[in-house]
C-alpha cells in the first residue's frame, strides 16, 4: 500500500488482523479486496450470501468469492448472487466445469475476472489465458445484453469451436459470446440456464440423442434421424432442435464423388461411408443407397 498499489488482495481468515493493523491509515487510493476461496464445492445462494455479508463486515471495497463447481449449473448459484450484490464483487468458479464463471464476469457484474499469461502456470483450474480472453471470447465486448451460446459436451476442452463460431459472431457484429460447457446432465443443464439470453447450443457428444427429449419441438429431419446437434431457444422459452450433421455428411460423399448425379458410377464396394450412425442412417434413407456403418466413428470420411 505504501509503494502505491492500486489493490490488495487479502483472504477473510486474516482479514480482521489485517484491517487492525492498518489502524484506519489505508491510503485512499487502495482498495481492499477481501477474498475466500472454497476448493471443494459451491455453496447454496443463501450460504453465499451470508458470506458475502460477513466479507462487508471486515471493511472490504471489494468483495471476491471464489468456489469450485462439481457440476456447471453450480456457476449458475454464483451468478444470481453477483447480479443481486450491491457491493463491487467478483465471483469466481474454478475448475474446468465453471470456466463460464470467468468469461462472463461482465454480463453479470463482476469487478474484474483473471486471466493467466502462461497456459503452463496456472493459480487455479480453469484459469483460460489473456490471449483467450481477449481473442477468443472477445471479452472486452461482453456486458449485460450479451447472448450466450456454446458447445455443450462431455469432454468439451479438445473442440475449437469456440475459436471458429467467436470469430464467425464478431465479424457479423453479433452480441453473443460462444462457450464451451462440459456438461453431466443435458436436462439438467437446460432447465439450469433457461434465461433467454442462453439462446442457443451446439450439441454433442453424449447427448445429442437425449437432445431429442429435452428440446419442445424437432425440425423434421431430425426427428427422423433421432439426434440434434443444434437446439435454439425460442422467445418463449420453447427448444427447437436441429440435426445440420447430415447436410456434412452428404455434402462430403457429394464432394468426394464429384456430385450427387455420379453416385450410381460407383459400386457400393468402391467406397467407404464413415460417420456417426445417425448421420449415416439418413444419408440411406436420402439416397436409397446401402451404406456401410461404423458406429463408433465420430468424423465424416470417404475413401475411394
Amino acid at each position: 500500500m505504501e509503494l502505491g498499489v492500486d489493490y490488495v488482495d487479502i483472504e477473510l481468515k486474516v482479514a480482521d488482523k489485517f484491517v487492525d493493523f492498518l489502524s484506519g491509515n489505508k491510503p485512499d487510493k487502495c482498495k481492499l479486496i477481501v477474498s475466500s476461496h472454497n476448493y471443494e464445492s459451491t455453496p447454496s445462494c443463501e450460504e453465499l450470501a451470508n458470506l458475502v455479508a460477513r466479507i462487508q463486515e471486515v471493511g472490504a471495497d471489494i468483495v471476491k468469492v471464489a468456489t469450485t463447481a462439481t457440476d456447471i449449473i453450480d456457476v449458475s448459484r454464483m451468478f444470481q448472487v453477483m447480479v443481486h450484490c450491491q457491493v463491487p464483487m467478483i465471483g469466481l468458479v474454478m475448475s474446468e466445469r465453471g470456466l463460464m464463471s470467468r468469461v462472463l464476469s461482465p454480463k453479470f457484474g463482476g469487478y474484474l475476472t483473471f486471466g493467466i499469461l502462461d497456459a503452463t502456470k496456472t493459480s487455479a483450474s480453469g484459469q483460460p489465458t489473456l490471449e483467450e480472453l481477449l481473442d477468443v471470447y472477445n471479452i472486452r465486448c461482453i456486458g449485460p445484453d450479451t447472448k450466450v451460446l456454446g458447445l455443450i459436451a462431455n469432454p468439451v476442452k479438445q473442440s475449437k469451436s469456440p475459436i471458429l463460431h467467436n470469430k464467425c459472431l464478431q465479424s457479423v457484429g453479433y452480441n453473443a459470446v460462444y462457450l464451451p460447457l462440459l456438461a453431466d446432465d443435458l436436462a439438467r443443464f437446460l432447465d439450469t440456464y433457461s434465461s433467454p439470453d442462453f439462446s442457443g447450443f451446439s450439441c454433442s457428444l453424449p447427448f445429442k440423442v437425449d437432445a431429442v427429449h429435452c428440446c419442445h419441438e424437432h425440425d423434421a429431419v431430425a426427428k427422423s434421424i433421432g439426434a440434434i446437434n443444434t437446439i435454439v431457444r425460442k422467445s418463449d422459452g420453447k427448444l427447437v432442435g436441429y440435426n445440420t450433421d447430415y447436410i456434412g455428411a452428404i455434402s462430403a460423399i457429394e464432394d468426394g464423388i464429384g456430385g450427387f448425379s455420379n453416385l450410381n458410377r460407383f459400386p457400393f464396394n468402391s467406397y467407404l461411408g464413415v460417420m456417426h450412425k445417425y448421420h449415416m442412417i439418413y444419408v440411406r434413407q436420402v439416397w436409397g443407397q446401402r451404406m456401410l456403418l461404423c458406429h463408433h466413428c465420430l468424423a465424416g470420411l470417404l475413401l475411394l
